[in-house]
């Protein structure tokens, strides 16, 4: 036996170690896991094709049709094993956190492709070309055009994936390129020493190696661990639909008074009543104005949609912006004047054009700074996040000089597009309330202001922004839809009490259920990446039906989510158009225990 066989058997035994190890264990299968998974079943083969050729060549004479496939075998192996390992170097070298996923879907599905053809082309190649034999004195090795354009291949794929890494941005940092430095060192090393001496063939115990060592470098999450980070997902998922859900009904009872009270304003003003009778008539429509911008762009986070906030790859610490802000504003504060500043301890990290609203933020303090001569100035920083968008509330109340109700109602009527001179100014430091009113509007934000003359200033600004998802949630998504083996059920319905019959049946059979009052924030969910093994919807709804909701569901990509519609016993006999429809079954609110079991056992 000679050194080749003695490595490739301790390869064996190494590979069959490492395939026990990996694919005994749950885990999550990232792209670069799958392939490394591909890559350790190759190896393993490569290092049963090596121990083989041993024998096939020695006896090349009496099977050469076997020694053949084998010979040939074990070069495709090295093409395979290659191939697999740049590909995964591409993979890790990739700028993920500045790139969406749906941009690293596309990237690896085009990667993938190109691979496929240049394997086809190579192994081809390989097949067709001569391969020969040497078996004297206890050498044994194939060698010829095959081979030599094996080892041609080689060199282009190790120059591609170096080119990889050195344009990656976190070529210094990721410690998942560790067996590519270590493959590099050993690569020269065993090219040298097979070109002295042919016939030790060390590359498949090289490739075992490096195989052997990536497994302590990708990224292998502890699914017990996740387990339990998924449950604490759960409890505030809960407690964030809680939260909607109440707000959902807040502002349902709220604007039925509001829309009442401006129809009596309006009919009071087209009547002959005296100036000052108009005049409070038109500071209870002011009145009416803020109470409705607060319930619409404030607490009615239904109106919180990700596809109507613009994607711009600029991330940002809110915190850190607001404290820049207030540092540069602090030497503009007049002596006396007392200025605080408020905002939650824990704020997500946030895309947008952070520099727009620094200088929408920094040119409102700057006009409550110039108008307040003393008291006080507070600005205050509230969020409230729903799957990947934020709503950042920023209000900024002073004791200065205050304005006119006129004033106030020109500020805020003031729409349209920016004109050529403020579009000239639009880089400037500061801009004037009308501006900022403009530029909010144009971030899809809004403004509101109450005031009064001699008592001061409160503006409310809103915007919304999409969060950032840390690597870990996406990891933990996919884990919940990888792993996780129990039913999830999303439970669209405005009905309290069959909401607590249907949870009471799904919850029973080991379900776990979201539950919405509102149907575009069960939209809004599955956009955000949450699956489902089917969705209740009720029918009657307000705001947005049943139906609609299934029409809103639809437009998303890819959905395929079994979508069942629940029926009143008075639309029975029209349960069939609902089908027709698309909701993929139907359930009769009166009769639920024995629909629901059907539904549960179908689903």
């Amino acid at each position: 036996m000679n050194a080749s066989f003695t490595f490739s058997m301790c390869s064996i035994f190494y590979s069959i170690l490492l395939m026990f190890s990996f694919f005994s264990k749950k885990k999550i299968m990232l792209v670069e896991n799958t392939i490394y998974g591909y890559l350790i079943i190759t190896n393993l083969i490569g290092t049963i094709l090596g121990t083989s050729c041993y024998f096939t060549i020695q006896n090349m004479n009496k099977i050469p049709l076997i020694n053949n496939i084998v010979s040939y075998g074990m070069i495709i192996y090295f093409l395979s094993w290659i191939s697999l390992f740049t590909l995964y170097v591409f993979i890790i070298s990739y700028d993920k956190e500045s790139k969406s996923k749906n941009d690293f879907d596309k990237f690896y599905k085009k990667l993938k492709s190109i691979f496929k053809i240049i394997y086809i082309i190579c192994a081809i190649v390989i097949i067709v070309l001569p391969l020969y034999y040497h078996n004297e004195n206890g050498v044994i090795y194939s060698y010829g055009p095959s081979a030599t354009f094996m080892y041609l291949a080689f060199v282009g794929f190790v120059i591609s994936f170096f080119v990889a890494i050195f344009k990656s941005k976190n070529k210094f940092k990721n410690r998942k390129l560790i067996p590519v430095v270590v493959f590099s060192i050993l690569g020269i090393f065993i090219a040298i020493i097979q070109r002295l001496n042919p016939g030790l063939l060390l590359m498949t115990a090289m490739e075992t190696f490096i195989t052997f060592l990536m497994y302590f470098t990708i990224e292998n999450p502890d699914v017990n661990m996740l387990n339990e980070l998924y449950k604490n997902k759960e409890l505030m998922e809960q407690s964030y639909e809680d939260k909607y859900n109440f707000l959902f009904e807040m502002t349902q009872e709220a604007r039925s008074p509001i829309v009442d009270i401006n129809s009596v304003t309006r009919e009071l003003l087209n009547e002959d009543v005296s100036d000052s009778v108009k005049e409070k008539i038109n500071y209870l429509n002011v009145l009416t104005r803020r109470l409705d911008f607060s319930i619409n762009n404030v607490l009615n986070i239904s109106s919180l949609d990700v596809s109507k906030v613009k994607i711009i790859n600029s991330k940002y610490e809110l915190d850190k912006i607001c404290d820049d802000v207030v540092t540069k504003i602090k030497p503009s504060v007049k002596p006396g004047v007392n200025f605080t500043i408020e905002y939650p301890k824990q704020i997500p990290i946030l895309y947008g054009d952070y520099m727009k609203l620094r200088q929408i933020l920094y040119s409102l303090l700057i006009n409550s700074c110039k108008n307040t001569i003393n008291g006080s100035i507070n600005l205050k920083v509230n969020l409230i996040e729903k799957y990947d968008v934020a709503r950042i509330i920023f209000n900024i109340s002073d004791t200065g000089s205050g304005m006119e109700i006129d004033k106030i109602n020109e500020l805020l009527s003031t729409t349209g597009e920016l004109d050529k001179e403020e579009l000239e100014n639009l880089d400037t430091k500061e801009y004037n309330v009308k501006v900022c009113q403009k530029v909010i509007k144009i971030m899809g934000g809004n403004l509101m202001i109450k005031s009064n003359v001699g008592e001061g200033t409160e503006i409310n600004l809103t915007v919304d922004q999409r969060v950032y998802h840390e690597k870990d949630k996406s990891i933990l998504n996919q884990y919940e839809n990888d792993i996780a083996n129990f039913k999830k059920v999303l439970l669209i319905a405005q009905n309290k009490e069959l909401i607590n019959t249907i949870k009471k049946y799904l919850v029973k059979n080991n379900m776990t259920v979201s539950t919405l009052y509102y149907g575009k924030d069960g939209v809004d969910k599955v956009k955000s990446g949450k699956n489902y093994d089917f969705i209740l919807i009720e029918d009657e709804m307000k705001e947005i039906s049943g139906y609609m909701t299934l029409k809103e569901l639809k437009n998303i990509k890819n959905f395929d989510i079994p979508c069942i519609i629940m029926l009143n016993k008075d639309k029975e006999n029209i349960k069939e158009h609902f089908i027709e429809d698309g909701f993929s079954d139907y359930l009769i609110t009166n009769n639920i225990e024995n629909d629901i079991e059907k539904i549960i056992n179908k689903y």
